[in-house]
């Protein structure tokens, strides 16, 4: 209950990031991501922009719920994995001042005081920064095996900030990741169209090292208020992109969440079957419409959003026939009441040309 207090009371206190530039993660899109990737009690799980720490919350509740459901009949080895998750399979990085204080405290509130959050920049930090020499930890967790992000949007405004692009934060962290190690990162729509050269050069790199899965168009109000349209991308780490490979791209706008006046973003009833439907789709290969997924093989110079690849492979039906025409009629109709009629009947000249003689031919 007092994580919860915390979290609604970060939104109200000034320190939820948004004046930093920071946009923090609704908790039920942290909690798909973690379900995306497949978080579980045996994962090291980072994440290199932890902020609030509500990523590394969500994945410690799919990992102590995992690690209860194993070993429920044995309670002392049950206390032993939940010791460790807390110890040392929870890693946090983040620059911020406030938000280190934010997440830190998020995190012992939510029952967890041992957590390896750091307060520096993701981009100097080394594998003896996240695994220095501990004798009492395992060393099957001296390796990350999940990734989940949410890198700061829009600081790469110029040649000197390039590098900190949302791109360059997913390649960081792949590469911190072990082979077939999976990463989940929501970012903006326009991170995925590699509009200058830096990332398109990032996305042929990506792309050289690793495999693209799947990329989400989320709801446009996931963000209510910040008037960011986001994706969440997913990744597979050290395993280079086949050219034959077909990612999935998903069209999931329609996420059964609406904004309500004066409380924020709710679930209008459907939230849970339309996550589980897409959870299908995309781990079962469950088909549906290219309304809503499209697989296609990819390059470097796509836009890596369901849009891009997107065709309607639906005929037409006589009404859509009939509404085309109609449209058509009324706009011609509108062009010459307007007295713009010109623009749109050809001259007699042109007529002539047309027909090869007079008018009266």
């Amino acid at each position: 209950m007092l994580g919860n207090f915390y979290g609604e009371f970060v939104k109200y206190g000034g320190s939820d990031g948004n004046s930093l530039g920071i946009v923090l993660t609704p908790h039920h899109i942290t909690d798909l991501m973690a379900e995306l990737i497949d978080v579980n009690s045996d994962d090291v799980v980072l994440d290199p922009t932890a902020g609030s720490g509500a990523f590394l919350i969500a994945a410690m509740r799919r990992m102590f719920a995992d690690a209860t459901t194993r070993y429920d009949q044995d309670p002392a080895l049950l206390a032993e994995r939940l010791d460790e998750i807390k110890r040392f399979q929870l890693h946090g990085v983040e620059l911020q001042d406030k938000l280190f204080a934010v997440g830190t405290t998020n995190m012992i509130l939510r029952g967890d005081g041992k957590a390896n959050f750091q307060r520096r920049s993701f981009f100097d930090c080394t594998r003896d920064d996240f695994f220095p020499y501990n004798p009492e930890r395992p060393e099957r967790l001296e390796r990350f095996m999940k990734v989940l992000m949410n890198p700061p949007y829009s600081q790469s405004k110029d040649k000197t900030t390039r590098h900190l692009s949302e791109l360059s934060f997913i390649e960081r962290a792949l590469s911190q990741l072990e082979a077939r190690g999976r990463l989940a990162a929501i970012v903006p729509q326009s991170a995925m169209v590699g509009k200058t050269r830096e990332d398109r050069d990032l996305k042929a790199k990506i792309l050289g090292h690793h495999t693209l899965d799947a990329v989400l168009t989320m709801n446009p109000d996931t963000f209510h208020g910040v008037g960011t349209h986001v994706v969440i991308a997913l990744f597979t780490a050290g395993v280079p992109h086949p050219e034959t490979k077909k990612a999935t791209f998903v069209n999931f706008k329609d996420d059964g969440y609406r904004v309500h006046p004066h409380v924020g973003l709710v679930d209008d009833g459907r939230a849970a079957d339309r996550r589980k439907h897409v959870l299908e789709v995309i781990r079962d290969g469950v088909p549906d419409d290219t309304a809503f997924v499209v697989r296609s093989e990819v390059t470097a110079t796509d836009e890596w959003q369901h849009s891009y690849f997107y065709f309607n492979d639906q005929p037409p039906s006589y009404e859509d026939l009939y509404a085309t025409v109609a449209d058509y009629v009324t706009w011609r109709v509108d062009m010459h009441t307007h007295g713009r009629g010109e623009l749109i009947t050809p001259g007699t000249e042109e007529i002539e040309s047309e027909i090869g003689g007079g008018v009266d031919a």
